[in-house]
């Protein structure tokens, strides 16, 4: 069984993600922003950054991409990167009975297809806000950036297979666990 974890920036996927390292630990737990990291390393992708960017540097490289004139830019980096990504899935696919993984953009980039389930971390805009500005530093105006280049939660909410639920004063944990337990997700 392969399950993904999405939800827009400072819903709690991280979060959710170490309760089910805890509740699992049979199952391989993986992240898409790390293997993006990997990827990141490869010497061909930095060769690709110093030209392009004049830079290996995340945070800047970041700081291009996600400007307002940065989109061609992106979609140019990312389809350097979707080979290596796709078939470092598919080796931790078919190492592993049970992966959990947690994938940011899942839907904004197609990675959906290659799960067999989908879980949304949802929280209200309030709620992520302020995990953003306390976690990262960031002005709003900086955080409502990102947050309108991610498909929007309601549209993410009808999509998935469940959507947990991530306020502070409420969870819906209980319920997921039931959920994953159906699948024999151990």
């Amino acid at each position: 069984m392969k399950i993904a974890v999405t939800g827009g920036i400072g819903s709690g996927k991280s979060t959710l993600v170490n309760l089910l390292k805890q509740k699992y630990p049979g199952v391989y737990h993986a992240s898409m922003d790390s293997i993006v990291h990997e990827c990141l390393q490869l010497g061909v992708l930095q060769a690709y950054c110093l030209y392009e960017f004049g830079t290996t540097d995340r945070k800047e490289i970041g700081k291009i991409v996600f400007a307002d004139d940065g989109k061609f830019k992106l979609l140019k980096l990312e389809a350097q990167m979707y080979d290596y990504i796709y078939s470092r899935c598919e080796e931790i696919f078919q190492n592993n009975k049970n992966v959990l993984m947690e994938v940011p953009l899942l839907y904004e980039k197609g990675y959906q297809v290659m799960f067999d389930k989908v879980i949304n971390v949802s929280a209200k805009m309030s709620t992520r806000l302020k995990r953003v500005q306390l976690r990262d530093k960031r002005q709003v105006a900086q955080i409502k950036n990102i947050m309108s280049k991610q498909l929007p939660q309601s549209i993410k909410n009808q999509l998935c297979d469940f959507v947990y639920i991530n306020e502070d004063d409420k969870n819906n944990l209980d319920q997921l666990y039931a959920f994953l337990d159906g699948f024999n997700f151990s």
